[in-house]
């Protein structure tokens, strides 16, 4: 366990003027949230969530013949399954800080929590969806490594994977979780969504055909 904090770990700032406002801190957007779906397991049960989904049947191409039963099919279903975990974090520190020190340690500390809380969410949320094995590779050279990706993306790569997506039958997002505390979804225009690294907005903005969002004039989005 960390040892808890004491007077001496946090020294008062004596050899300078203390300025009352605490400098901000950095922090990410929580953007994953925003397009995913929030489930509650009931109290007083497994850790375990399963999730089901039954396949599409194939397509009955044959005519019916009159006065014959066709012989149908059996639907097939596949599971998933995902584990609960419990992540957390504290920072001790002494009654004597709270009483005795300049800064607003209670709020500033609670303030870092909450931070972390919702940051540790985002990245744990990401490694997920970043672990998937649909991938696809700007310098696919046949045996492609994550690691190995040199290519920046292209209007082709864009297309290939959206290409990609309508054949395995992936739907349009036309509507968003709600940044807000209330519970309730936001229309957009029917979409796929992508998430990318900062370091590649540049790339993003020099693909042919690319058109800012305030370019975008009057756009009805769909409901």
């Amino acid at each position: 366990m960390v040892a808890p904090q004491v007077y001496n770990d946090i020294s008062p700032r004596t050899a300078a003027y203390a300025m009352a406002p605490l400098l901000k801190r950095g922090h990410a957007d929580l953007i994953i949230e925003k397009f995913g779906q929030v489930y509650t397991l009931p109290t007083k049960n497994s850790i375990v969530a399963k999730f089901r989904r039954y396949e599409a049947l194939s397509l009955a191409t044959t005519a019916l013949v009159e006065g014959v039963t066709p012989s149908g099919q059996t639907p097939t279903k596949t599971d998933y399954t995902a584990t609960l975990a419990q992540y957390g974090d504290f920072i001790p520190f002494s009654d004597v800080i709270m009483d005795t020190h300049e800064d607003p340690l209670l709020q500033e500390y609670g303030a870092l929590c909450v931070q972390q809380a919702g940051e540790t969410v985002e990245t744990l949320r990401y490694n997920v969806i970043k672990g998937g094995t649909n991938v696809i590779y700007a310098n696919d050279d046949g045996s492609p490594v994550r690691t190995e990706v040199v290519s920046t993306i292209s209007l082709a790569l864009v297309q290939k994977a959206t290409t990609s997506l309508l054949s395995q039958r992936a739907k349009y997002i036309t509507e968003i979780v709600s940044s807000d505390a209330r519970s309730r979804t936001e229309p957009i225009e029917a979409a796929f969504v992508a998430l990318i690294h900062p370091h590649l907005v540049a790339d993003v903005r020099r693909i042919d055909g690319f058109i800012p969002t305030k370019l975008y004039g009057s756009v009805s989005p769909w409901t």
